[in-house]
């Protein structure tokens, strides 16, 4: 065999093999997208929360939580498990505002915020890092939604879940 055709030869194994290892990522991935909607087969298991940061007029920051049912209330600033700001919620940077809107998400996510670990609330523990990585990078002085969804994609990365 000349060398041009092994060469050939090389090339149109590296090629098979690229194809095989996307084929298999992909099939790995549908794998992976059937599992999880087995895991959500009747609608009525999963029960998304949608979080909404608004600025009303007067400059009034406020975050809506509209529960799977459409019920929609204020996000409470869940003063009894830390009182990090006195002038309420805000979002965008990093400061108490934010602060206290990541431990009343959390808390209002968690729905169970006498759940402990190593005897501190879950979202008081989290609360810094969720402010760090995610309250503080929402657009500042805007409106943002967010769900339960995203809350638990975060809670999975930080290894909380």
């Amino acid at each position: 065999m000349s060398p041009r055709e092994l060469k050939r030869q090389l090339d149109l194994l590296f090629e098979a093999d690229r194809e095989h290892r996307q084929a298999l990522a992909d099939l790995t991935d549908r794998v992976h997208e059937l599992e999880c909607a087995e895991d959500f087969q009747d609608v009525s298991d999963f029960k998304e929360v949608t979080f909404d940061g608004v600025i009303e007029p007067n400059d009034d920051w406020q975050v809506y939580v509209t529960a799977p049912g459409g019920e929609r209330e204020k996000l409470s600033p869940r003063l009894d498990l830390g009182h990090h700001s006195p002038d309420g919620f805000s979002w965008g940077y990093v400061g108490s505002g934010p602060s206290q809107l990541a431990l009343g998400l959390l808390a209002e996510h968690l729905r169970h915020p006498e759940v402990v670990h190593d005897n501190v609330p879950l979202a008081r523990k989290l609360a810094h890092a969720f402010m760090l990585q995610v309250v503080c990078k929402l657009p500042m002085n805007e409106s943002w939604s967010m769900t339960s969804c995203d809350i638990d994609d975060w809670l999975s990365e930080m290894g909380a879940l």
